[in-house]
């Protein structure tokens, strides 16, 4: 029996399917070359002339507790059951995408993580697991004895904190520059994201420029100064970011960033406050100093985890 499983993202979606050896043919299509997941589901399925599937696991980039599923950054929506009952399932598992990267975690590629500072993990305390890319991302992993139980939240949309009076004068400027009716405070994956990168590189640029994510990334890699402070202040916030998810988790364990644009941004760590903010935080200092933080730079850890929460006992509530 084939078990068909996606990750579901804002800008791309991957599919693999599942049998007694493991994940087989994973691939990435655009969104946007597809009307619908249903239509995307069918092309994969004819593609590599699977039998009709016996299960199927979704990571989905936005809530999931209704029939109805938004994506938070894609104009694509579905019903679960109907998706169930279209492609005659007997399960269904429909989680939020950084639900799907924490499970993929315990068992990562090892030659898919870099080190970004070593540490002392606290054994059976909570993995936290984060990633800004379309938009920012947020689980942690609590070891249960049976299970790992992940949870489900929208750590993205916590507010963003400034560390200085150049940062409350800078998240000032961004919140002004971002307010509207149906958008009045300034969270985290404002900054934390793609978009985010772009806005900050707006900030800094003189005159403010719009151009995206990936060629701020390549002016920084030719020494341009604009996006240079763009991404060093990304990294700094990133780091603020992650003391607050160690201290609010007591996640003691370890810190992993799954994919999106860090792995693109590491050369620029060193120029940045980011190891700092994750190491020196006043009295509690040493309750995150020690915390090991990696970097899972693997495309396929999504419909990894996908895979995993078809089995997951903590997860029943996600199964239809």
């Amino acid at each position: 029996m084939v078990d068909l499983v996606a990750d579901i993202g804002g800008t791309n979606v991957r599919f693999a399917h599942s049998e007694a050896d493991g994940l087989s043919a994973p691939i990435s299509c655009l969104c946007a070359d597809f009307p619908s997941l249903e239509a995307a589901i069918a092309e994969y399925i004819t593609q590599h002339s699977l039998p009709s599937p016996h299960r199927m696991g979704l990571a989905v980039a936005g809530p999931v507790s209704e029939d109805r599923v938004d994506l938070s950054n894609n104009d694509w929506s579905f019903s679960k059951q109907q998706i169930k009952t279209q492609f005659s399932l007997s399960q269904l598992t429909v989680i939020n995408d950084f639900t799907a990267q924490a499970l993929s975690v315990p068992d990562a590629p090892k030659d898919r993580l870099i080190c970004l500072r070593a540490g002392r993990p606290v054994e059976k305390s909570p993995i936290a697991v984060l990633g800004p890319g379309t938009g920012l991302g947020f689980s942690a992993l609590i070891d249960t004895g049976t299970d790992m139980l992940p949870l489900e939240t929208e750590g993205g949309q916590i507010g963003l904190s400034a560390q200085t009076k150049q940062e409350e004068a800078l998240i000032a400027h961004i919140r002004d520059s971002l307010s509207s009716d149906s958008h009045s405070r300034l969270v985290a994956e404002d900054v934390l994201s793609g978009r985010g990168l772009e806005t900050l590189y707006q900030h800094f640029a003189s005159p403010p420029s719009l151009i995206n994510a990936a060629e701020i990334v390549r002016l920084a890699g030719q020494s341009d100064p604009h996006a240079t402070d763009a991404i060093i202040q990304f990294l700094n916030f990133l780091g603020s970011y992650i003391a607050n998810a160690i201290l609010m988790l007591g996640a003691r364990h370890s810190v992993y960033i799954c994919g999106g644009i860090t792995p693109h941004l590491v050369s620029f760590i060193d120029k940045s406050q980011f190891i700092e903010r994750i190491s020196q935080h006043d009295k509690f200092s040493d309750f995150i100093s020690d915390v090991p933080v990696y970097l899972l730079d693997d495309p396929h850890s999504g419909v990894r985890g996908a895979a995993a929460a078809l089995d997951n006992g903590t997860l029943g509530h996600r199964h239809i």
